[in-house]
């Protein structure tokens, strides 16, 4: 905490002044607490938390961390790997896919987001595997593989199995909530005006149907929901709430009704403008707002396919209030969101390991630069990154009643 104020948050690094708003965002651990405090005592205007990206990460670690879903990623992983393990399957499979789907998919073992992967995995087996591999494991040529005994027997007790593939495609379900809000914090720029309504979506989700209808054992639905509903305190701060207040996108949910909400937003009004007339005045501004939303709803849609940020949306249309502008740009300015950090953490771990320990940092550096920027031009070359988050997923309006 010390550290970051002498080197990180001080004049000429950084400028903190009146006008002002920054974030200190670091990772979940509960000793970042005074990382904040220190940070707010010395600069008012700072706003510390946690990464949200993070933050979903371990909420999805929580959610599986339990022996009903290690059971069945385990037996997933086991069919993946010992497709790739061997050259005559990992063939049959994807010709096989390249028949059904017309694309040669085949298992995933790895992905960007690791707690993900588990989940990345099983609903490749179960939503393209599934098929080809039972073709395969029938044909004459399978028993001749070279290939344990012990091995063989499993692979075709659980392909042949439909309670398997039933348990994993529940399992797939109930995750895939969690699932894309970390895939929308790990993919989207700025996700901090996101983090609320994507917390409530995961938790309305789960709680939409019982655990017999999700088709998985209650004591898995009751672990998940004990771990969600833990998460929360970790992942929704002032800015959060206030964000979801002035994000547009959501004037149609009953803001009013929810006090966290509210009373961020006055908080921060409080926190940001020069006195206590100034936020009051932004709040009386917001009511006029929020009660024109349809018109605003309206004014969006006629900007058709043109990426229109939260941000854009006030600088152009927020002249009238100014200091609920001011207040809602630096809201929506302030990203909690460092994935990008802490994956380029991740490859720097890799690359200046133990075995590496003599390595000079300014090699370490360069190969970083050229392992991260080597990926993103194979992305591009690719056609970019799949933005696996679902069209219109967050969409669905809260049911505030």
């Amino acid at each position: 905490a010390q550290w970051l104020l002498d080197h990180a948050v001080t004049p000429g690094v950084v400028v903190v002044d009146e006008s002002s708003a920054l974030a200190l965002a670091t990772d979940n651990a509960s000793n970042m607490t005074t990382a904040w405090d220190k940070a707010t005592d010395k600069y008012p205007l700072i706003i510390g938390g946690p990464c949200d990206g993070h933050g979903s990460n371990l909420m999805f670690a929580d959610c599986i961390d339990h022996r009903d879903a290690k059971a069945v990623f385990d037996d997933q992983y086991f069919i993946a790997r010992t497709i790739r393990e061997s050259d005559w399957l990992n063939r049959e499979v994807m010709q096989g896919c390249q028949e059904d789907f017309n694309y040669p998919f085949r298992p995933v073992l790895h992905g960007e987001t690791r707690q993900c992967t588990k989940w990345y995995t099983a609903n490749r087996n179960v939503s393209k595997i599934r098929g080809p591999l039972t073709r395969a494991i029938n044909k004459p040529h399978f028993s001749q593989l070279t290939m344990s005994r012990e091995k063989r027997t499993r692979l075709v007790d659980l392909v042949n199995n439909a309670a398997t593939w039933k348990k994993c495609e529940a399992l797939v379900e109930v995750l895939r909530p969690v699932k894309e809000m970390t895939k929308l914090h790990d993919q989207a720029p700025n996700t901090t005006s996101k983090a609320y309504a994507a917390l409530m979506t995961v938790e309305e989700k789960l709680h939409e149907k019982t655990a017999t209808q999700h088709g998985i054992s209650s004591a898995l639905y009751a672990h998940m929901k004990r771990k969600i509903k833990g998460r929360w305190q970790y992942m929704t701060h002032d800015i959060h709430y206030a964000g979801y207040a002035v994000d547009y996108e959501y004037w149609g949910d009953a803001v009013y009704a929810l006090p966290k909400v509210m009373n961020a937003l006055r908080r921060l009004a409080k926190k940001w403008l020069p006195d206590a007339a100034a936020a009051q005045r932004c709040m009386v501004q917001f009511t006029h707002y929020k009660n024109r939303q349809q018109h605003w709803v309206d004014v969006a849609g006629s900007y058709g396919d043109l990426a229109f940020t939260p941000v854009a949306f006030w600088q152009l249309h927020g002249a009238e209030c100014p200091e609920l502008m001011d207040v809602a740009t630096k809201i929506l300015s302030i990203d909690f969101n460092v994935m990008s950090v802490e994956r380029a953490n991740s490859r720097m771990a890799a690359i200046w390991n133990k075995s590496n320990a003599s390595m000079k940092p300014s090699t370490a550096a360069k190969l970083l630069y050229v392992q991260y920027n080597m990926e993103e031009l194979r992305k591009m070359k690719s056609g970019g990154r799949k933005m696996a988050v679902q069209e219109g997923w967050l969409d669905d309006r809260l049911s505030m009643e």
